[in-house]
């Protein structure tokens, strides 16, 4: 007879044939919680400003003041890749403030204004966030070290793919070169 689980667990937790499963959580709890803060933050500054500012003071506004809000605590957590669409989505949505209805053109916005998208931020800052926990003293970090290390080499991995697609590959082969001498180091 298994032990009951708590009322929290209880919701993801599966019996067949008389083995328990629990089914794991890939999403990270705070995601709903960043986009309504997003939104909100977004739609506090556009309140104020409205359509009385130029586009390059709005996306600045949007990039300093609300994507932090949207980023937070997501390089600690794995994001899965219909979460990342759907974060960048948000961005693509908000850009077409700029009275448009067309993708290709919000994509060309971001790329005018030099806006990256959340994706590419979210590796970014998940490199950033391996690498000082690689570096980090503390005695706890040091035994999750190999951890952070094998996050690391999948990232790699991840940019690579992503320099084979994009036309950017003279940057990402950049970056990959940094983050092999990085996994060596720790």
């Amino acid at each position: 007879m298994q032990p009951p689980l708590c009322r929290q667990d209880r919701s993801h937790a599966h019996t067949h044939t008389h083995i328990h499963t629990q089914r794991p959580i890939h999403k990270p709890d705070n995601l709903d919680n960043n986009k309504k803060s997003f939104y909100r933050s977004f739609n506090a500054i556009f309140g104020k400003i409205g359509r009385l500012a130029f586009e390059e003071v709005i996306v600045h506004l949007i990039s300093v003041k609300c994507l932090p809000v949207l980023m937070y605590g997501l390089d600690a957590c794995p994001v899965c890749v219909s979460d990342k669409r759907s974060l960048d989505f948000i961005i693509t949505r908000i850009f077409m403030i700029f009275q448009t209805s067309s993708v290709d053109v919000v994509q060309e916005c971001q790329t005018t204004f030099n806006f990256p998208r959340v994706s590419e931020l979210i590796l970014e800052r998940k490199r950033k966030f391996l690498q000082k926990f690689c570096s980090c003293e503390n005695g706890i970090c040091q035994v999750l070290a190999f951890m952070a290390t094998d996050e690391l080499s999948s990232l790699c991995a991840t940019l690579v793919r992503l320099s084979l697609v994009t036309n950017k590959g003279y940057l990402l082969t950049y970056l990959l070169t940094y983050f092999t001498r990085l996994v060596k180091a720790c």
